[in-house]
């Protein structure tokens, strides 16, 4: 037999949101029982873990004309001399990428877009408590992020083109 649905639906709803910086982007699962248990905090607290769990914040972001240029190193074969050490044993890669770092609460500050219907126009209103209890999210709403370095809230949509 099929469980049957809560009467109170809306209690504990599920609402998926992409929190974005630069073309980084985060998609992470939210459940807002009440307005009162949601805070920025709440909201960064999982943004944090899910950009440390994902090997960290990548800090420079390569600017359009260099990114669309530069060769793609998962293309280039590696030569299985390198990765075989003198004993004849298989070498892993030690080491990460020297532009990522592991972020803070402090670290880290959110927005939402002035105009819901265009957040790529990267007009955005700091998030705070106060004003958090007001918003209403749907699934899939785009909040933008920000490290404390950055200067302001910047995200670039993604461009495909067809081959």
């Amino acid at each position: 037999m099929a469980p049957k649905l809560s009467r109170n639906q809306s209690a504990n709803q599920l609402t998926i949101l992409k929190f974005k910086r630069h073309r980084s982007t985060y998609t992470l699962p939210f459940t807002f029982p009440n307005k009162s248990t949601i805070t920025v905090d709440h909201f960064i607290t999982q943004l944090i873990d899910a950009i440390n769990n994902s090997g960290g914040l990548l800090l420079e972001d390569k600017d359009d004309a260099s990114y669309d240029n530069e060769i793609n190193e998962d293309d280039i074969e590696v030569p299985k001399s390198e990765l075989i050490d003198d004993d004849g044993d298989v070498k892993l890669e030690e080491g990460g990428d020297d532009n990522r770092k592991s972020v803070t609460k402090n670290d880290i500050s959110i927005a939402i877009p002035k105009d819901k219907s265009s957040p790529y126009d990267n007009q955005w209103i700091p998030i705070d408590d106060a004003n958090l209890k007001d918003l209403i999210f749907s699934d899939y709403d785009i909040l933008a992020f920000k490290y404390v370095n950055d200067g302001d809230f910047e995200v670039i949509e993604a461009a495909y083109e067809d081959q």
